[in-house]
């Protein structure tokens, strides 16, 4: 204990340290705001309340306090910081919307109106640039009546800042990071002044309001979104989709299962066609689509599609969390920061699989079958030219797979290696899965649940191994 207080104390002197200690620069006072955030003390508080009003380290002190209880004693001298900060957030963030290097080709569209007007009135700017961006491209009308629903009003002042992620996130108008740091900011300073004053004293922040018949559709939605699918739904997808154009609502994590279900599908009806043939067939035919955000970047799909071939190139477990992140948002071009959906609508359309499918096949079949041909007619008679007898022992496993390659589901039910605790376990099973600890509590309920189906002997052993690392008992066992 003793330790931890002297490394508290010691974090709270770097963060706030006089004028002559010179040598404590402004990256370690940055640091230092950020582990003691992450140490969640309550006596570092109001030394971080105190670096709120430093510009070289407020960023990180607001970072730390959203992260922290509000003491009663601090309220109105909390709200009174983070009011002057959000303000200044609201000047920093219209500033970076109009960085010409950034966000020249925006700019260009209004190019005759000069700089010091876009940012006095950044709304009359956002305005006249979308009405020539929809002159420009009358094809996309589908998109401009997607944004209206989400909320756009574009001359709107107080909405401005919505108002560009709603446009991003629709692929009309873009965002890069910078400008994300500074809108993320913001949502933290919003949730702690929303938690001190209420609702009111955000005018600009965005309240679900009972009864409202489109919010309550997404609550639904949120709902549906939020609900594990079980393998036998999964593969009843798989096969219906194959058929016909078919979507499903689903946890982010089963996205890369159902890959699997497909691509197993697919390698069942087209023996031919190698792993990234398959791939390539798949990642023409899904979309995935968050209720919120609106259509996922089709880098990420692909790169999903990716992962999972690779594992299936290896032979090793998919990593679920690398793949899939934490929210459905985050992978959506222009994402609501405030998207709290960890579930994606995958759209699956068959349409153009099967002939490319089958003309793989057919060219693969006549460059495969010409030098049979060749060597049956060459050679009709002599004694050494007669493999058929050893070719038909080598089509017969083919035909009736021998037991030795049996397929492994590996499960786990909670149970913990003798000197772990729950909580390190949890902690383990997260970072394993690269997300947050609340979405690993399916795991101890204490039935068996399958982490990984019908895997090779090796990757059984891999995925329990891994589980052992992260202090969890884990076993597999055969499938028929």
């Amino acid at each position: 204990m003793a330790n931890k207080k002297i490394n508290v104390e010691k974090l709270i002197a770097d963060l706030n340290p006089p004028k002559w200690k010179i040598w404590i620069t402004p990256k370690v006072r940055r640091e230092a705001a950020l582990s003691l955030g992450r140490m969640k003390k309550a006596e570092a508080f109001e030394p971080l309340l105190t670096a709120l009003e430093d510009p070289k380290v407020q960023d990180s002190a607001m970072e730390a306090l959203s992260s922290l209880p509000v003491p009663g004693k601090q309220a109105a001298r909390t709200l009174k910081a983070i009011l002057a900060y959000r303000q200044g957030l609201k000047v920093r963030f219209i500033e970076e919307f109009f960085n010409e290097n950034r966000n020249s080709t925006t700019m260009k569209m209004v190019g005759d109106m000069p700089m010091t007007t876009m940012k006095a009135e950044p709304e009359s700017f956002l305005g006249a640039a979308l009405s020539i961006w929809s002159q420009l491209n009358p094809d996309r009308e589908e998109d401009l009546d997607a944004a209206a629903r989400q909320g756009l009003a574009p001359y709107s002042r107080k909405k401005f800042r919505k108002n560009i992620y709603i446009l991003a996130r629709n692929e009309i108008f873009p965002t890069w990071p910078e400008l994300d740091v500074i809108n993320n900011l913001f949502e933290a300073a919003d949730e702690m002044i929303v938690s001190i004053a209420g609702q009111e004293a955000v005018p600009d922040y965005e309240h679900r309001k009972e009864g409202d018949d489109n919010n309550d559709a997404s609550k639904r939605k949120d709902a549906e979104m939020g609900k594990e699918l079980s393998d036998e739904a999964l593969h009843d997808f798989v096969v219906k989709a194959l058929g016909a154009k078919s979507a499903i609502t689903t946890p982010m994590l089963q996205i890369p299962l159902i890959m699997e279900g497909f691509f197993k599908e697919l390698k069942g009806r087209y023996a031919l066609l190698d792993s990234q043939e398959i791939f390539k067939l798949l990642s023409g035919a899904v979309r995935l689509n968050c209720h919120t955000c609106g259509p996922l970047a089709t880098e990420y799909t692909q790169g999903l599609l990716g992962k999972v071939e690779e594992s299936f190139e290896s032979g090793t477990p998919l990593d679920l969390g690398e793949l899939t992140n934490a929210s459905a948002g985050s992978f959506a071009k222009g994402h609501n920061p405030g998207c709290k959906g960890f579930g994606v609508e995958l759209t699956f359309d068959p349409s153009g699989i099967e002939a490319p499918a089958k003309a793989i096949e057919a060219r693969r079949e006549a460059a495969e079958g010409k030098p049979v041909k060749e060597e049956k007619e060459a050679a009709p008679a002599p004694a050494q030219a007669a493999p058929e007898p050893v070719q038909a022992e080598l089509e017969i496993p083919l035909e009736k797979p021998a037991p030795a390659p049996s397929a492994y589901n590996v499960l786990y039910k909670g149970e913990l290696i003798e000197g772990k605790t729950l909580d390190e376990v949890k902690q383990g099973i997260a970072k394993l899965y690269k997300v947050d600890v609340s979405k690993v509590e399916g795991f101890f309920s204490g039935k068996p649940r399958v982490v990984k189906k019908g895997v090779n002997r090796e990757t059984a052993e891999k995925m329990v191994a891994a589980f052992q690392r992260a202090g969890a008992k884990a076993y597999w066992e055969e499938v028929s």
